[in-house]
């Protein structure tokens, strides 16, 4: 949930009224900037976790058929492949913040659009319920990924340190 407070829907009165129509036209501008931004915000998620696990994916194929490395380098390796892990899951956290304040200024404009007061847009009802009201707080599984991302880590280190030991059911012939 937002650190701002918020105050349900239906006690929030929207400063904007209609035939301000200079004031609307910069609410739906706004709107449409957080939109955006959250697009933005996911797809930079997607792309870093695919950059993440395409590293370790590539470098795990390499293991598997055959690339040895001495102690040293594997150690190097081992580090390279926790740094990538780390800041990949600093940026998830980050990305995941940065989605909830996003959401949080959506719900805010829909607020001041009006479409959670009753009978605005539907006779007798809102546009928008209290469901929508929670947007902010949903998409926590996203924030998740580093799961995924430390397990693909956890693999790839076992593949660089078992050596010979890799079962044969997974090492090409």
């Amino acid at each position: 949930m937002s650190k701002r407070d918020r105050e349900k829907p239906e006690s929030i009165h929207p400063a904007q009224q209609p035939g301000e129509s200079h004031r609307f036209e910069a609410l739906l501008e706004a709107y449409k900037k957080h939109a955006e931004e959250l697009r933005g915000i996911e797809d930079r998620q997607s792309k870093t976790i695919a950059l993440v696990l395409g590293i370790l994916g590539a470098a795990g194929t390499l293991l598997i058929k055959g690339v040895e490395l001495q102690p040293a380098p594997k150690a190097y390796v081992s580090l390279v492949a926790f740094s990538v892990v780390l800041i990949g899951n600093l940026t998830i956290y980050e990305l995941h913040d940065l989605r909830r304040a996003v959401r949080d200024l959506l719900v805010r404009c829909e607020i001041a659009l009006r479409f959670y007061e009753v009978g605005t847009f539907l006779q007798g009802k809102m546009l928008y319920t209290s469901d929508e009201w929670k947007y902010p707080e949903r998409g926590a599984w996203m924030r998740r990924y580093y799961v995924i991302v430390w397990l693909v880590c956890a693999g790839f280190l076992w593949l660089l340190w078992s050596g010979n030991s890799i079962p044969a059911a997974i090492k090409p012939s």
